[in-house]
This record gives C-alpha cells, structure tokens and sequence, in this order.
C-alpha cells in the first residue's frame, strides 16, 4: 500500500533486486546491487575509490604493512572496500599478505580482537590499520593502548563514517567520512521524481571526504 519504496540493499546472499523487480512499486535502493542492472535506480558512495584514497594516506605516510579491518563479509560494502584496499596496495607494489586481512563484524570488540591476532605476526605486524567502521577503529586503538603502543607514533589508525565518537576518541581519529543524510536525501528525491513524473532510473554517487585528525 505505498507509493514507493527505498530499500537498503548490501547483502551479497539475498536477491533483493530480483523481488523488487517483480513487482510495480517504485523503488530506490540506498547501496549499490551486486549485479549491473541498468534499469534499477540506486545511490550509493563510491566505496572502492575512497577506500583506496584512505589507504594511500597511509601510504603516503610511509606505511607498508597496512592491515584491512572490514566488516561482515557478506556485506556487499565490505568487499568494495576490500577491492580499494587490494588496489591501493598493487598501485604502490606493496607485499600484501593475508594475515593483514580480518572481518571484525562492524564491532568494537572485533577491532580489539583482529590487532590481537595481528600482535603475533612478528616483523610482520602491521604499522597501520584501515577500518571500515569507526567502531571496530575504536577497538582497534583499545588493542592498542593495552599494547603500549602509541598512536600515531609507532602506528596509524583510519576509521570509517565520521561517527560522533571519532572526535572524542583518544587520538581523535582521522575517518573516511560518509554521508549517509545525503544519500538518503538523494535515494528520496530520486523515489518522488518517479512517483510522480515517472522520471527515468538514475543511477548516482555522492561524494565522500578524508577526514585527518590525530590517529594517523
């Protein structure tokens, strides 16, 4: 009984388009879908690209063991920022190693969990972290702080979302901030343009923003 619809659509395991597209509500999704469907609206951030940005900060800095903290790995955005991630790393000819990849579950205690393993790496241990959730970032600084190791002094720290807490943290920490407000703006306007002067499918990025603060 709606007019339309807006849809988050991130999970790789279930056919979110295929059900919408069955039936003649309008629809936007608010993610990108797994497939290329050229007649399904959608907005998103282009999450490949910024993640790449962030993790050639890091780089620029002189980091070369930069560990990837995502999140659920059935999560479409997870492996967009695994995809900018990996890029990052070949475009600079930077070793990559498994070990220095982890899935924390968008949690704190996941953050806290993967520094934990990485600990044991040895001349491996990664000098920076990419997290893409300032939650699992905030776990990651806990680890870290139990550790004794300073940040940014020995190692950096890269959050995701520019979450309220990021500034309040100790080092306030530098995150790859999303708009989520905008996207939702977006994904709306798209929706009543539809609605009511059964506009074409659009298809948009918004733009995301590098954040520096005190972690890296």
């Amino acid at each position: 009984q709606a007019d339309g619809i807006l849809v988050l659509s991130n999970r790789l395991d279930v056919d979110t388009v295929g059900a919408l597209r069955r039936q003649t509500t309008p629809f936007v999704l608010i993610g990108r879908p797994p497939a290329n469907y050229a007649d399904v609206p959608w907005v998103d951030a282009d999450n490949d690209r910024y993640t790449r940005i962030a993790v050639e900060h890091l780089i620029e800095l002189g980091h070369q063991r930069i560990a990837f903290v995502g999140g659920d790995p059935e999560v479409a955005v997870t492996r967009e920022r695994l995809q900018g991630y990996t890029l990052a790393m070949k475009a600079a000819g930077l070793r990559q190693r498994s070990a220095w990849i982890d899935y924390a579950y968008f949690a704190e205690e996941g953050g806290y969990k993967s520094v934990q393993r990485m600990l044991q790496l040895g001349e491996d241990v990664p000098t920076a972290y990419y997290a893409a959730n300032d939650l699992m970032a905030i776990g990651i600084l806990r680890a870290l702080r139990q550790a004794n190791i300073a940040v940014p002094d020995a190692v950096s720290v890269i959050g995701t979302n520019d979450s309220p807490e990021a500034q309040h943290v100790f080092p306030a920490l530098t995150t790859l901030r999303v708009p989520y407000a905008e996207m939702a703006e977006v994904a709306t306007e798209i929706l009543i343009a539809s609605i009511e002067n059964n506009a074409p499918s659009a298809q948009r990025y918004v733009d995301c923003e590098l954040l520096i603060r005190n972690s890296t």
